[in-house]
């Protein structure tokens, strides 16, 4: 009895009287989901089976892991006009690995956790959404997922890359709509110094993103233009010439503005995204290619998808599809531009095997129980670094066919070529010299089987090779620890399960 009083008394301090307070968990909802992706791979990392006998290192790297996600969320009113939303993820350790599991840090990064359930749970979503705000416009705030996967452009939220990592963003969105036009903003932080910390003296590379997406009704096609900025802030010595990143003194100014466009008729599809750079490229010269003196963000790129379903009565649907990309490069690194074609938070990831390894975007390979050759691995060539999210200098092309039998409809038979060049070969990987001249990339081959459980229930599983480009296979071999070696093709057996509820 004392008990049951001591926890009456407690919640009439924590929780205010009145009207509001009788339904603080109103309309409550519950979401969630697990995802679990088994991995068998074989030259990821390197491109090499054997040993190399010049430099004694071994090139032999194998990956074995399966590797999960849960995340869980809650949903409620606060308000009649105001709600609000909490999603917790922890991303387990991989299966029969003794280290810790792979989280989100600050900012959106990754980070190993030190151990336990604690250190590998992360709050992905915590915000609230307030309807119609000044009449029009239904705004959150706080931190939350934005945008649609595989976009060119930005998108934070779940990635079924190797690790299953999430990303979210810190901001204030808003839509709205009317019998014309659609409405969509964004403004927040990805990357932030520590609360209280004077900014003087080294940069300290605060980023800040806003953007803008407006959608116009009334046309025989759906046409969204965007218009983002992202600005890192360089805040330097005073006095600070305007060179770069590490010198500090001024901030790096990205603008990217263009249009999407998507069409269907008739069981065909037709989308595009193009794109174009401006502003002040000052980032450090090591890192991305722009020269120490101020130069001029001009990069442009196009995205186009095709494909068409038939079906066929009794026998079932066929799907054949095509997609192009073409991202501009980067033609010297001493002009006062930049032309390397730059987005906000790319997620468009082509290929089994190049999608699921970007080193832009995947965790340590240590994080997950795989050490290779006894150190961590950024992601699919940590050496060359070939595989990234987006079309910076880069073209990529592919086109393949799915098969939905219809006796059968719960499965999807596809087939996929991928091909992956340089546009220019100025600045890639371990450097022009060591390319001499090539910019092919390689091409890689995805056979896979998804297999829909239910509305809710997703089974995928297959098999994917990349064969070794012209690039790869010069600047290995051009290398110190790979110096007279060959390189071999990367394969990959894969089995993925997703579940929602």
């Amino acid at each position: 009895m004392k008990k049951l009083l001591g926890l009456a008394l407690t919640l009439a301090l924590v929780i205010p009287s009145g009207p509001a307070s009788a339904e603080l968990l109103k309309n409550l909802k519950v979401m969630g989901g697990v995802d679990l992706q088994g991995t068998s791979a074989r030259n990821v990392v390197d491109f090499r089976t054997r040993a190399n006998p010049l430099s004694g290192t071994s090139g032999r790297d194998h990956i074995g892991t399966m590797a999960s996600r849960v995340w869980a969320g809650l949903g409620w009113d606060l308000l009649d006009d105001v709600h609000a939303k909490v999603t917790l993820r922890k991303n387990n350790k991989s299966w029969g690995d003794a280290g810790a599991g792979v989280g989100q840090g600050a900012g959106g990064s990754e980070a190993i956790g030190a151990g336990g359930v604690q250190a590998a749970t992360f709050v992905n979503e915590a915000y609230v959404k307030v309807d119609k705000m000044m009449g029009h416009l239904d705004t959150t705030w706080g931190r939350q997922f934005w945008g649609e996967p595989g976009d060119l452009i930005a998108f934070w939220g779940p990635k079924n890359v190797y690790g299953l990592f999430v990303t979210a963003i810190d901001a204030l969105s808003a839509s709205a709509s009317n019998d014309w036009m659609t409405f969509q903003g964004i403004a927040g932080k990805t990357a932030g110094n520590t609360i209280g910390t004077v900014q003087t003296g080294a940069a300290v590379g605060d980023t800040d993103v806003q953007g803008i997406d407006v959608g116009w009704k009334m046309l025989p096609v759906k046409v969204n233009t965007f218009l983002w900025h992202r600005q890192i802030r360089n805040v330097g010595a005073v006095g600070a010439p305007p060179t770069n990143a590490a010198a500090g003194g001024v901030n790096d100014n990205l603008w990217l503005y263009g249009a999407k466009l998507r069409g269907e008729a008739m069981g065909g599809w037709f989308s595009a995204t193009a794109a174009l750079n401006s502003g002040q490229a000052r980032g450090a010269g090591t890192a991305t290619g722009v020269p120490s003196p101020s130069a001029n963000y001009i990069g442009k790129g196009l995205l186009l998808d095709a494909g068409y379903k038939l079906d066929v009565a009794d026998i079932g649907g066929f799907t054949p599809w095509f997609t192009w990309g073409w991202g501009s490069g980067r033609h010297d690194t001493s002009s006062n531009h930049n032309e390397n074609f730059i987005t906000i938070a790319p997620d468009f990831r082509p290929g089994v095997i190049y999608g699921r390894f970007p080193a832009a975007l995947s965790p340590a390979a240590t994080a997950l129980g795989n050490t290779i050759n006894g150190a961590a691995t950024a992601g699919y060539d940590g050496a060359a670094g070939v595989a990234t999210a987006g079309l910076t200098n880069r073209i990529i092309w592919g086109g393949g066919m799915k098969f939905n039998c219809a006796r059968n409809q719960k499965m999807t038979v596809g087939a996929s070529f991928w091909d992956f060049s340089y546009q220019r070969s100025t600045q890639a990987g371990a450097g022009p010299a060591a390319a001499q001249g090539n910019r092919h990339i390689g091409s890689e081959l995805d056979l896979q089987v998804d297999w829909a459980h239910s509305e809710n229930v997703m089974l995928s599983g297959g098999w994917a090779t990349f064969q070794p480009g012209g690039f790869i296979k010069e600047t290995s071999r051009a290398t110190a620890t790979g110096a007279g070696a060959g390189v071999s093709p990367a394969t990959m057996l894969f089995a993925d399960l997703s579940i929602k509820f």
